[in-house]
């Protein structure tokens, strides 16, 4: 068991070696040299025939648990499609299907400096039930223009 002097020491050591291996790194012959190791290493590592299909298979099953099988999948992106898009930018009023939206209720606007003026002028549609804005990612983008722009005129 480390006493405590042990643990300070360590925390010691350990903050020097960041510092020196930072210090390091800005010298950017030294730099080039790591990357140059690193690649031959990890070269190496991958041409190893077994080791590459270890790789993929572990992969494959990463992929396969995050999204499911292949025709859940597909299921899945069908009944989106056949859904259709469904959520109404409140300021253009085009149709975006969910993922192509972004919804900020009305005090996070207003905390980044967005007056009732500005809501009655650029979010024209009215919120839903919800108090959300929902934005489509030109008008969401050009909204932070807008008020980047507005703050910049203040």
């Amino acid at each position: 068991m480390l006493s405590w002097l042990d643990a300070e020491r360590r925390q010691l050591e350990q903050e020097e070696d960041t510092h020196r291996r930072h210090e390091a790194r800005l010298d950017v012959p030294w730099r080039k040299n790591e990357q140059e190791q690193d690649t031959r290493r990890r070269q190496e590592v991958r041409s190893n025939v077994e080791r590459r299909k270890a790789e993929r298979t572990q992969r494959t099953t990463i992929r396969e648990h995050k999204t499911g099988s292949y025709p859940q999948v597909l299921a899945l992106f069908q009944a989106c499609n056949k859904k259709g898009p469904t959520n109404v930018c409140r300021s253009c009023g085009g149709l975006f299907f969910k993922k192509s939206v972004d919804v900020r209720s009305k005090e996070t606007l207003k905390t980044v400096g967005c007056t009732d003026e500005f809501f009655q002028s650029v979010l024209v549609l009215t919120p839903k039930e919800t108090g959300k804005y929902v934005l489509c990612s030109t008008c969401y983008e050009t909204f932070w223009c807008l008020v980047d722009l507005l703050d910049l005129l203040v």
